[in-house]
């Protein structure tokens, strides 16, 4: 019965040779397949004797891949968006000042962790800022107590 199913298509039959007919249909799509996933960086010997669970990891991978490079992209485009925004007065006739805005000094958060710790960053810095002007007028002051002082 076997050979029924399985007919060899090299066999001497003066140019009629019948195509193959595989017992099992899935082999061809296993072949098809087999280049798909060594892109994915799988290589012969593990699709065809490894564990049948690896091309399910490859495939994840892959998805991965795809979207941090995607990220990537996008970030990138958020990036160059921001330094156009920063340049773009210069290149605009109509306005009176022509300076260019600073480009932001921190980073597009990625997530809500990084967001947060801008936040804790920037109030940081606002503080900061704060205590110096405090500073300042606590010197100014004492200027004007001394500058009083030594007029009496």
């Amino acid at each position: 019965m076997d050979e029924e199913l399985v007919r060899d298509s090299s066999s001497d039959n003066d140019g009629d040779t019948e195509k193959s007919v595989s017992p099992f249909p899935y082999t061809e799509f296993m072949e098809k397949q087999c280049p798909i996933y060594m892109a994915m960086g799988m290589t012969y010997t593990e699709y065809w004797d490894g564990d049948n669970d690896l091309p399910i990891y490859y495939r994840e991978k892959a998805k991965i891949e795809r979207r941090r490079k995607n990220y990537e992209a996008w970030l990138q485009g958020a990036y160059i968006y921001r330094a156009l925004l920063a340049v773009a007065p210069c290149f605009n006739a109509l306005m009176k000042d022509h300076t260019p805005s600073d480009y932001p000094d921190e980073l597009i958060p990625e997530n809500e962790e990084e967001v947060k710790e801008l936040e804790i960053l920037r109030k940081k810095k606002e503080q900061r800022k704060q205590i110096e002007r405090l500073k300042a007028q606590a010197i100014k002051v004492n200027e004007q107590l001394k500058k009083r002082g030594g007029e009496e």
